[in-house]
């Protein structure tokens, strides 16, 4: 289940989980979170046999090797320039994380950045 814990601050967690409670006893699942909250784990507690957690670098902690950049810009057209004027720079120092609301939205991003020049 994927965002779960959206889910949850939305006020979602009966529905949440009697999804859990109505699939098969003897599934496999496999839970990923960068932000694994308390709330989600008591879920996971509660529907999970035997779960197992396994933590990539240090609980609680966020990376030291990230630089994340917030920008608040008026419109679209404002988003899309600024992003095309500063994408090779921004590649050239690391990677680089796009978020966007809706699948077709990802799928838009992606069709422009071809259509500019810059294979995916």
């Amino acid at each position: 289940m994927d965002e779960a814990d959206r889910m949850f601050d939305m006020g979602f967690e009966p529905q949440v989980r009697s999804i859990a409670n109505h699939v098969r006893p003897d599934r496999q699942t496999l839970l990923f979170s960068a932000t694994f909250r308390k709330k989600v784990e008591k879920l996971c507690r509660d529907i999970l046999t035997d779960p197992v957690r396994i933590v990539v670098g240090t609980l609680g902690e966020a990376n030291t090797d990230i630089t994340q950049v917030a920008m608040v810009m008026a419109d679209q057209q404002s988003k899309w320039t600024w992003l095309l004027n500063n994408l090779v720079q921004l590649i050239s120092s690391g990677g680089v994380l796009l978020f966007v609301t809706r699948k077709l939205d990802s799928e838009q991003v992606a069709s422009n950045l071809q259509i500019q020049g810059h294979s995916g």
